[in-house]
């Protein structure tokens, strides 16, 4: 608790200035959509290709943006579900978190660690690489107060360094704008109340300080699934026709706070969320709640940023980032069994950048800058029937336990060169320097050919990578995992052709075509337990270990096709289709078709948006677990959602939202890693009510 102190400090802070002695006359009521130019509507700002702002359609990248508008507009409740709707992408989940996938690329247990995740450009993913996800309840900003999300497919290791090795998503919160936001949210499901969300939003000016505060705080008691795997289980009792109830609870609290003053800018966020484990892995005990994990993020940022003269500019940070998890297995007390099975990790990091910006002509762009991190990692697993075991003091790693402290260096130089007005040439490099794994240098490159208003042509070179996290490298436990020092970090290389076409003032559609190509994907393997006397036995789990090994290498071809449909308030409309192939046959959890597309509008009646949205994912492999009952393929999977908003006539700012999610109640599931056998899918959350009220002044 004392180490949330520092954060909860920002955020009394700014609840004191936004009080009502302190509040400033609004500037009036929100901008309605009708008059907003619509192409500026269809090519939104993206700042997270060259670290300044820019139209999408002019990025060096794949990318896509969305803005709160319409992501308010669909009734999203999590970053997971607005990222499912984005061409390209796909979402899936574990026991433990949601996940996104990239162009077919969906790493079982990745726990976020190839998919960079920013606030304002300021990077979330730890360097523990478990107990993660930033994609659900436990993203420390709530949506009501996010302006946009940017996201760019494919890597982006020229400019972010390791962990943007599938892309990045930039979640770009709203301005300072003088506003108060209110809602309450509550879901059910399975007949009964889940229950749902609190949650506030505030922003003020004082003088020349501008203070912005948003908190939420989430309770759901969970889903009820039945497992039919359990009832040949074998490692433990089987609950009555293998249903499990009450065991997928979650709850999340957290906030984020920004003050401005001229050019410093502070910011804090803090967020707390646990949740159940209703598959209950490891084989531990089912129908216990007390199998359980816990999650603590929490970053503050000082940031510096100023033009120095002739076109330059200078900008600097400094950040501390701290980041907890906790989960506990149950198992019978010894002697029977280990008692109560828990894990405990913690990476905090140090970090300070600096970087120059030049632009000594109009058509001519220079960045140039550098990150450092220093890392301190400790993660420890201990049950009451095994002894403790103490660190090694030649590494720092024991059984069942990794302290490990190290320093990163990330240096970058950006260039763009405008030819004519028609052409323009971007280049990019950086060099990482990671004291426990080496270095790497990643280039990038790109030509933009505008040969009309209408027309946009790329071609984009782009190398990534992605180091080792500390779990995977270092963890050994005693019961389940062995450590593999000796990884080495995965590769890619990237290349796409993209062309956009404008259609008329209100659509864009986007043809893109890539082939990525991946070395030394790390995939849990499983082995014989070391020194095992003896063939180990099939039907003893105990005679095996995973271990992380460097085992996948794999050739991606595919192609995109992207709408993005405006016509102000009659209709708002975005999707794709995405078709992919891999070199590498039974590649598990890639679908080779998906497909993406959200509906708005408020043609019936202006107060009254309706929306629709849906994601389409084809067959795929399930993880192997070495057990021939458990080959096989996941279904294809269609989950729809619907809402209603409608702005109450005659209450100003006052609005009430009502939603479907899993409209046709789809069991859409997502393939499970050996740590739930026999369990090994998970279907998609059923049929979800949702009933919002909301308030802005």
């Amino acid at each position: 608790m004392r180490r949330c102190a520092t954060y909860a400090a920002l955020a009394l802070a700014s609840l004191a200035l936004s009080s009502p002695e302190l509040a400033l006359p609004s500037d009036g009521p929100p901008v309605e959509i009708g008059t907003v130019d619509l192409e500026e509507l269809l090519d939104l700002s993206v700042t997270s290709v060259t670290l300044g702002e820019e139209p999408a359609s002019e990025a060096a990248a794949s990318t896509f943006v969305l803005s709160g508008e319409d992501i308010r507009a669909q009734g999203f409740r999590t970053l997971q579900e607005v990222l499912r709707s984005i061409p390209g992408l796909f979402a899936y989940r574990d026991d433990l978190f949601p996940s996104i996938g990239v162009r077919g690329m969906a790493l079982p247990v990745d726990y976020t660690t190839r998919l960079l995740v920013l606030v304002d450009g300021h990077p979330l993913n730890n360097s523990v690489g478990i107990g993660q996800s930033y994609l659900g309840r436990d993203f420390p900003v709530p949506l009501p107060a996010v302006r946009r999300v940017e996201v760019i497919k494919g890597p982006v290791g020229s400019l972010y360094g390791p962990t943007a090795f599938l892309g990045l998503v930039n979640v770009v919160t709203e301005g300072n704008d003088p506003v108060i936001k209110a809602w309450a949210e509550v879901d059910g499901a399975q007949e009964r109340l889940l229950p749902g969300a609190l949650g506030f939003h505030v922003a003020r000016r004082v003088g020349d300080v501008q203070v912005l505060v948003s908190g939420e705080g989430f309770r759901s008691s969970g889903y009820s699934y039945v497992f039919p795997e359990l009832l040949d289980a074998t490692d433990r009792a089987s609950p009555p026709g293998g249903r499990v109830a009450g065991m997928s609870s979650s709850d999340a609290i957290g906030g984020y706070g920004r003050i401005s003053w001229r050019e410093l800018t502070l910011v804090g966020a803090c967020n707390r969320a646990s949740g159940g484990m209703p598959t209950a892995p490891y084989s531990s005990q089912i129908l216990d709640s007390s199998n359980r994990l816990e999650t603590r993020t929490c970053y503050g940022q000082l940031t510096y940023e100023r033009a120095v003269g002739g076109g330059a500019s200078f900008f600097a940070r400094a950040a501390y980032d701290d980041f907890d998890y906790q989960d506990t297995f149950v198992y019978a007390p010894p002697p029977d069994g280990w008692g109560n099975y828990r894990d405990l990790g913690r990476a905090n990091w140090m970090s300070a950048e600096a970087r120059i910006t030049w632009r000594p002509a109009l058509r001519t762009l220079l960045v140039a800058g550098a990150t450092g991190q220093r890392h301190d990692t400790l993660q420890h697993s201990f049950a009451e029937g095994l002894p403790t075991v103490l660190d090694d003091p030649e590494n720092g790693v024991g059984v069942g336990k990794i302290v490990k402290r190290w320093l990163t260096l990330d240096t970058y130089l950006l260039a763009e060169q405008g030819l004519g007005e028609r052409l323009r040439l971007h280049a990019g490099l950086t060099l990482y320097v990671n004291e426990l794994f080496g270095s790497r240098v990643t280039p990038k490159a790109a030509v933009i050919w505008t040969p009309d208003r209408d027309h946009v042509l790329k071609a984009v070179y782009s190398e990534g990578f992605r180091a080792p996290t500390a779990s995977e490298a270092f963890f050994e436990d005693g019961t389940d995992f062995l450590a593999n020092p000796s990884l080495r970090p995965e590769t890619v290389r990237s290349f796409e052709l993209i062309a956009e076409r404008r259609l008329g003032r209100a659509a864009r559609l986007t043809l893109s075509v890539y082939q990525d190509d991946y070395r030394g994907l790390i995939q849990y393997v499983t082995v014989a337990r070391p020194g095992l006397e003896g063939p180990p036995d099939p039907e003893n789990p105990a005679d095996f270990r995973q271990i992380g090994q460097n085992e996948g290498s794999l050739r991606l071809r595919g192609g995109e096709l992207a709408l993005n449909l405006h016509l102000g308030a009659n209709l708002r409309a975005w999707g794709g289709l995405a078709v992919q192939h891999v070199d590498q046959k039974d590649f598990p959890n890639f679908p080779g078709v998906t497909g993406n597309l959200a509906i708005s509008t408020r043609a019936l009646w202006r107060p009254l948006t309706l929306s629709l949205h849906g994601a389409f994912g084809a067959s795929r492999a399930k993880v192997p677990t070495g057990r021939s009952e458990d080959a096989g393929e996941l279904g294809s999977f269609l989950v729809m959602g619907a809402a209603a908003l409608l702005d109450v006539p005659r209450v100003p700012g006052l609005s009430v939202e009502l939603g479907i999610e899993n409209l046709l109640d789809a069991h859409a599931p997502s393939p499970l890693a050996e740590d739930s056998t026999p369990v090994t899918e998970l279907r998609e959350p059923p049929r979800t009510f949702r009933v919002a009220v909301r308030w802005r002044q």
